[in-house]
């Protein structure tokens, strides 16, 4: 009779606490199981978006003229914001520049800024914009962009960058600070010949103002003390004959030359 009402009081525990426990462990099963299969079909569904993201950049790659701007326009529509739709984008802006038309190219990169599909090409974006904007001479632009520039591959190519645009502008300070930058950037074994001779070119004060040449200052200076050549009207009376003009328009000696 013990062991009895020991299973009976068992059945009527496990009873109470499914009463209690059952309809949240239910939905905790729901959810486990719904995350799994929404996981496997957001999976499949991304796979099957980047495939055709593919096919379609494979179309614009193998497109020429017109029918290379329809799959362009195909690819971003179908594919908007993706990695494939921002090379794209990368190919038509570079072919823009090699035409020396930097505005329509910087539209281009800014299309792909608006939309990343990733860090990496956000940072490749902004590099790429930045030559572009300094190119327009919006070198302050360029600079804000370079300075949001995170990734590791991409630093040292925007600090080199960022230094190219100040020794342009003859901030030569502000260039070895980012050329220095720059070197520590690369890393050890890094190629940094290049980048240290600009350093070295760069270190030191900034240049001082062009001289002016001693006789110049010590002709500007005889002309405020009244040394300097003689004015017009002086000269004037010292060229012009000893001679006065009477009314009818002949010319009289004066009292001093008459015998």
């Amino acid at each position: 009779m013990s062991d009895l009402m020991s299973e009976e009081e068992q059945l009527e525990r496990i009873a109470s606490w499914w009463k209690e426990n059952g309809t949240m462990l239910l939905v905790g099963i729901v959810v486990v199981v719904g995350g799994f299969v929404g996981w496997r079909w957001f999976q499949s569904s991304t796979q099957a978006a980047n495939e055709a993201a593919s096919d379609l950049f494979a179309a614009y790659e193998e497109a020429e003229g017109e029918a290379r701007t329809v799959a362009l326009a195909e690819l971003a529509a179908s594919a908007p914001g993706s990695s494939y739709h921002a090379l794209a984008l990368f190919e038509e802006a570079a072919a823009l520049v090699q035409d020396a038309d930097l505005e329509a190219a910087a539209v281009l990169y800014q299309q792909v800024l608006d939309d990343p599909s990733d860090t990496l090409i956000a940072d490749l974006a902004r590099l790429r914009q930045a030559a572009t904007l300094q190119g327009l001479d919006r070198g302050d632009e360029a600079l804000r962009l370079l300075d949001a520039i995170r990734s590791p591959g991409y630093r040292r190519a925007a600090l080199e960058m960022k230094g190219d645009i100040h020794i342009a502008r003859g901030e030569r300070t502000l260039a070895h600070t980012a050329y220095t930058q720059a070197i520590e950037a690369a890393g050890e074994g890094s190629q940094t010949q290049l980048l240290t001779l600009k350093a070295a070119n760069t270190e030191g004060a900034e240049p001082s103002a062009p001289t002016v040449p001693a006789e110049a200052v010590e002709n500007v200076d005889a002309t405020d003390e009244g040394e300097g050549p003689a004015s017009t009207e002086a000269q004037a009376a010292e060229t012009s004959p000893d001679t006065d003009t009477d009314e009818s328009g002949d010319d009289v000696e004066t009292a001093e030359d008459s015998p």
